[in-house]
């Protein structure tokens, strides 16, 4: 899923002249710099938003790749990408370090417990080791993230399922599914397949909407299918205005 919104982006940039003429290899430069942290770490210091204390951190391959998977969440940080992979692969992380300092402080923005105690008994308790790498091979954020949550959840309390708990949810009643094109975590054929299951729904797919945030006219749709309970009127029409912003260009050439 996040491999196919960055390979997603990659192909947007090739196809925008602008970006395709700023970073030519776009996709090559990604790789040479995840090539290159492997195998040789940057100690960078970033400020502690919360307490402003300089913190020192070490830039492996698997903090910048799990950094560019965050970028992808949003639209106007996904635009970010091609600059910072091109100043990377300079040797300039000075315009990654404020995802470096977001991450250093994550712990204060999410509640572990609340999330460890949902993932690890809804979705890593049906991981299988064997799966890992075959399902994160050719992917950029490889099998750390999955391999760490596992660790985890073997030491977290597990809660219990019912036997139906993963059965697909069956209705008739009015559902609107709105799948954003760019997202990286819940792809649209996600809402495909719920949308199987529910004969009075609409999947609308949203061109250039990544995981968040939803734009106004997504938000006008959900009004309407509450106050009218039908998904029969919907005017999509908004939804051609919404393209993915333009990338960031080197600062030579304008941003």
């Amino acid at each position: 899923m996040t491999q196919q919104s960055l390979e997603r982006l990659f192909a947007d940039c090739a196809r925008e002249a602008a970006c395709g003429s700023a970073y030519p290899r776009l996709k090559e430069d990604f790789n040479a710099v995840l090539t290159r942290l492997a195998k040789t770490p940057v100690e960078a210091t970033v400020v502690d938003p919360r307490t402003k204390e300089a913190v020192r951190v070490s830039i492996t391959r698997d903090a910048f790749a799990g950094g560019v998977r965050r970028l992808l969440y949003s639209p106007s940080t996904q635009r970010m990408v091609p600059l910072l992979v091109s100043r990377a692969l300079a040797g300039d992380f000075k315009p990654f370090e404020p995802m470096l300092a977001q991450t250093a402080g994550i712990e204060r923005v999410l509640s572990m417990g609340m999330f460890l105690s949902v993932s690890c008994v809804e979705d890593v308790a049906r991981i299988h080791d064997g799966e890992i790498a075959r399902e994160t091979k050719g992917a950029f954020v490889g099998d750390v993230m999955v391999r760490s949550l596992k660790s985890a959840c073997e030491l977290w309390p597990l809660g219990v399922l019912p036997p139906y708990y993963h059965a697909p949810v069956r209705s008739k009643v009015p559902v609107l599914l709105l799948s954003g094109a760019l997202d990286p975590m819940t792809p649209s054929y996600y809402g495909n397949e719920v949308a199987r299951y529910l004969p009075n729904s609409r999947h609308i797919v949203m061109e250039g909407v990544a995981h968040s945030p939803f734009p106004d006219c997504a938000i006008a749709m959900m009004t309407k299918l509450v106050t009218e309970a039908s998904v029969g009127n919907l005017d999509t029409s908004c939804l051609a205005k919404i393209k993915r912003a333009a990338f960031t260009l080197p600062s030579k050439q304008g941003s």
